[in-house]
């Protein structure tokens, strides 16, 4: 059934909402988390879940938002980290990094994908933000380092702190994904080892 459907009981909107949200939050970053955010795409999609969720009350419209946090995986722009290094395991020589201390909540793109559908055919409606994500964090150097094992990139190639961190990245704490386990029953399992080799065999 589509979502426009009588019959259909599951949500009418599934709105792809962003951690950019949350901004500034730190401790246990559940969904009641006051948004902070610190960037004008953070502040756009914080607006955005704010008017849609004011608007499927007003109107009884079943709809939630699903927060997504670092996605990678097939279909990235060329300039996001996972392709500058599939990109630079073609080539030789030094790859500029930032020193990677900051921590992410590394979702591959089939889970994220997979979060947002069965949100979307839950019968009950919650117009609720939820976050989708792994509950799991990872520094963007030990994504790096288990890149490079995948890619074959020799690890003298990568010249962590060769990049100054933008001041506007987001740093922020365990995500909490206990209202996603509730309401589905499921959580992303597939690692970042795999994920990346994932990536790797998609043509």
């Amino acid at each position: 059934a589509e979502s426009g459907d009588p019959g259909w009981s599951g949500q009418q909107i599934v709105h792809a909402g962003s951690a950019l949200e949350y901004g500034t939050a730190s401790g246990d970053l559940n969904e009641l988390t006051a948004g902070t955010p610190t960037t004008l795409y953070g502040r756009t999609k914080l607006d955005g879940t704010t008017r849609l969720h004011e608007a499927a009350h007003r109107l009884g419209v079943r709809f939630t938002t699903g927060r997504l946090f670092t996605v990678y995986g097939p279909g990235e722009h060329e300039g996001r980290l996972l392709p500058t290094l599939m990109k630079a395991a073609r080539s030789d020589g030094p790859i500029p990094l930032t020193a990677g201390t900051q921590q992410r909540d590394f979702t591959y793109v089939a889970d994220a994908a997979e979060g947002l559908l069965r949100l979307g055919v839950l019968p009950a409606p919650s117009r609720e933000a939820v976050n989708v994500a792994t509950g799991r964090l990872t520094t963007v150097r030990g994504f790096v380092e288990t890149a490079a094992g995948v890619l074959g990139i020799a690890p003298g190639r990568l010249a962590f702190g060769a990049i100054a961190t933008r001041a506007e990245e987001m740093q922020h704490d365990r995500v909490n994904i206990g209202r996603l386990r509730a309401m589905t029953w499921w959580s992303p399992s597939t690692t970042i080892q795999d994920g990346i080799t994932n990536t790797m065999n998609v043509r």
